[in-house]
């Protein structure tokens, strides 16, 4: 949410704006002003130690088009363990933790043979059993997903 704000605002444009007698590059503006990402372990020890304003590990994935002409939007949330409980289980933070594992599925399955197509694959184009595996092992991990679905019934 907060990163379609910035969009909606400019501020993710990399594009010259001025303002008064100052020229300045929005996205800059708003990677300068951004946390660094913990680079190792000792970096992931202080962000825990100096307390979180918030500790949740979630990632919203938000679609808008048209089905049989009308609007439809669905949301997808994807949740994980926040960095406290990721670095508690694994030393390593929160993103770190839902990407591993979720490439840890996905190997997984090919390994055991749940994803029939060969060659170069979109996640998309997975059929309904490796994808209820997929859901399933995430689920193991605490990797769960909510989705919302918005649409006009007349």
């Amino acid at each position: 949410e907060l990163s379609e704000s910035l969009f909606r605002m400019g501020f993710l444009s990399h594009e010259k704006r001025k303002y008064m007698d100052m020229e300045y590059v929005p996205f800059d503006l708003v990677i300068n002003h951004a946390p660094p990402a913990p680079k190792d372990i000792a970096d992931i020890h202080r962000i825990i130690e100096k307390g979180l304003t918030a500790d949740e590990g979630v990632f919203q994935i938000s679609v808008s088009g048209l089905k049989n002409g009308k609007p439809l939007k669905i949301i997808t949330y994807v949740n994980s363990p926040g960095l406290v409980e990721s670095f508690k289980r694994s030393g390593i933070s929160h993103e770190a933790y839902l990407t591993g594992q979720c490439a840890f599925i996905f190997t997984k399955m090919i390994v055991n043979d749940i994803i029939p197509q060969t060659g170069l694959i979109a996640p998309e184009v997975l059929d309904s059993n490796a994808r209820r595996f997929f859901f399933e092992e995430a689920a193991k991990l605490d990797i769960t997903f909510d989705e919302i679905i918005e649409s006009r019934i007349s």
